[in-house]
């Protein structure tokens, strides 16, 4: 019963101790995103922003091996100005974004329209399609560790980003939950087990 006890024990402080492998969780609905986050903030890009080759804002940095480009054409409706890395005019092949928080979602377009954009999120990689006639698309990420996604831009794509939200994931990732699960599992077993203590009298 105590090598059951030690080997569940071990067990579970080693899955504790590591990192979850599934720790960062993408999501395609705003709804969703703000149910998992707290403390969130909506920016939009400033009419008067001047990117250059990086641009900061609200603790999320965007930049590219080019030149990022303002534009405010109402491309995306009236007053929307937009960061843009497009591979037609001074663009880089990726275009980097990274935020100070453990949660981060992004409202994207694609000037252009019907491009496919692969990207690497704290090391998981996933697409993303946009759609035609300038449709904007939602993208959120939570992790265990501040936000870096990384997007590959195709050439003679346009890939732009409207407005973003940070903010800070609000409950454990779904890997935390299965560990604290094993935990109190073992707990249990363990007290369930338990052998009874006996006492004997012995009279001289």
């Amino acid at each position: 019963m105590k090598t059951m006890l030690l080997a569940l024990t071990a067990l579970t402080t080693v899955a504790v101790a590591a990192p979850a492998s599934a720790a960062t969780t993408i999501y395609t609905s705003a709804t969703a995103f703000n149910a998992a986050t707290i403390n969130a903030v909506a920016r939009t890009i400033p009419a008067s922003a001047n990117p250059g080759s990086s641009y900061t804002l609200g603790g999320v940095t965007f930049s590219t091996t080019g030149s990022l480009l303002l534009f405010n054409d109402g491309a995306y409706g009236s007053g929307i100005a937009y960061l843009a890395d497009d591979r037609q005019n001074m663009g880089g092949p990726n275009y980097n974004i990274a935020a100070t928080t453990n949660a981060l979602a992004l409202t994207l377009g694609s000037y252009f329209g019907g491009n496919t954009f692969s990207y690497v999120v704290n090391g998981v990689t996933q697409s993303i399609t946009l759609g035609n006639n300038r449709a904007t698309s939602f993208l959120g990420f939570t992790s265990d560790t501040p936000i870096n996604v990384s997007f590959s831009v195709p050439t003679n794509a346009e890939l732009d980003v409207t407005g973003f939200t940070t903010a800070t994931a609000a409950v454990p990732e779904p890997a935390t939950w299965a560990l604290m699960i094993l935990g109190m599992g073992a707990v249990g077993f363990a007290m369930r087990r338990r052998s009874k203590v006996s006492t004997t009298l012995r009279f001289a």
